[in-house]
């Protein structure tokens, strides 16, 4: 067996549990004494972008069908004999799945059952069962899915402001793929991807609860079977585009207001670890001085009728991708976005208040520590950290080097004229 490592954060109250099994999975546990509810996942690297590689040894590169990841996620849920799903509400287990750009994820949550839910898991997402069949069968199920979502207004212009953001990478795909990609998926390839992808290498379990690190990390080693090899997977990024696809994006839908979003793309920085975190906090700071609701601008845009309670703002960073969008209901879309813009070049020019800038940072790490009072909110960011090659609790100390310094550093290579797209729905 590896050896365990532990970390002790004093600052945070927190212990974090590092063991890597025999064969390469990487394992993080964070004890939470005194929490009825306990919560795991168990992820693959393997998102709905990652569908161009290479693997070690073999000449060629493989292009995959959009939307495999998504399927295969679909898929591992059918059991030899019963329902996957059927398996872990038999032990009063709640659990889920999810596939977005960067990962595939599994997980449950429960509080009781905990070990036998922790071996369904292990098991069933290392062990396929799938037929020719049933794989055609599931093609309508996911067409629905995508049928269901393009009648969503939301979820539309996300993806058309991806669309206009991007002229030639996957993240312009939708995660469930086209009518056309589905058609290309089948029985053999699905096994492929997941020889591949879900192999120690490219996976990582998290579990967060009131147990014994120990008993998960013996269950791991009792369950992962030795017949899955580690795989060396190259994933192939796309060069970056300089420039949108288009400017602007419009849809007539079935909404009752105008809906808005302006998304700007910046060019992927590649960092990994500490640096990927610094930035990430950074930006997210950024756009909270700019656009919190406490903000002057906030206020303003509010009190002129240009956005309503739905406004939202989101910094999204990648491997090789990384956008930042702002969208809400409007009477007046498009003034809304050139408003943004406006106030980001004035903030370009004249900078934060060093006062707000002190009170946001101190809100933020507040909410960070208040994440650590949720198993769910743990496991997710421990993952999100993990596959960046950094550490979740690596936070509490990098909020301590952000300076306004760094945050006009980190916004000059960013909201560039020519980088940004705006995507409308607009009532039929």
């Amino acid at each position: 067996m590896s050896m365990t490592q532990r970390m002790d954060y004093a600052r945070i109250g927190e212990t974090l549990y590092s063991y890597e099994s025999r064969n390469g999975l990487k394992v993080l546990v964070v004890p939470k004494p005194g929490y009825a509810r306990k919560y795991a996942n168990y992820a693959t690297n393997f998102g709905s972008v990652d569908n161009y590689y290479e693997l070690e040894g073999e000449p060629e590169a493989v292009l995959l069908p959009d939307g495999i990841a998504h399927f295969l996620e679909h898929k591992l849920f059918e059991g030899e004999q019963e329902d996957v799903m059927h398996r872990f509400a038999r032990m009063g287990a709640s659990p889920n799945a999810y596939t977005s750009f960067s990962k595939t994820v599994y997980l449950f949550s429960c509080t009781r059952n905990f070990e036998d839910s922790l071996k369904l898991l292990l098991d069933f997402v290392q062990h396929p069962n799938m037929t020719e069949e049933s794989v055609e069968k599931e093609k309508g199920i996911i067409q629905q899915e995508i049928d269901m979502y393009v009648d969503n207004p939301g979820w539309s212009i996300y993806f058309g402001l991806l669309k206009g953001l991007y002229a030639d990478h996957p993240v312009r795909i939708e995660i469930a793929g086209s009518r056309e990609s589905l058609a290309r998926i089948n029985r053999d390839l699905l096994y492929k991807c997941h020889a591949n992808f879900y192999n120690p290498l490219n996976m990582m379990m998290v579990a967060v609860g009131d147990f014994d690190p120990d008993m998960i990390f013996r269950i791991v080693e009792e369950g992962i079977d030795p017949a899955i090899k580690p795989v060396h997977v190259k994933k192939i990024s796309r060069p970056f585009l300089p420039g949108v696809a288009e400017p602007l994006v419009r849809r007539k839908m079935k909404v009752s207001a105008p809906m808005f979003m302006l998304g700007f793309k910046e060019i992927p920085s590649a960092q990994e670890g500490i640096e990927f975190l610094r930035t990430e906090i950074a930006m997210d700071l950024i756009l909270d001085l700019l656009a919190g609701r406490s903000t002057p601008f906030h206020e303003e845009l509010y009190s002129r009728g240009l956005i309503n309670d739905t406004f939202e703002y989101e910094y999204t960073a990648e491997r090789d991708f990384a956008f930042t969008l702002f969208g809400s209901e409007s009477p007046r879309p498009e003034e809304a976005a050139d408003r943004i813009i406006q106030e980001l070049e004035r903030v370009r020019r004249q900078g934060f208040d060093e006062a707000a800038f002190d009170r946001v940072r101190k809100s933020a790490f507040g909410q960070f520590l208040r994440s650590f009072n949720s198993v769910d909110s743990i496991a997710r960011n421990l993952l999100h950290t993990g596959f960046n090659q950094a550490g979740l609790l690596d936070y509490a100390e990098i909020y301590d080097t952000i300076s306004l310094d760094f945050l006009y550093k980190t916004m000059s290579s960013r909201f560039q004229p020519g980088n940004f797209t705006v995507s409308l729905a607009e009532p039929v």
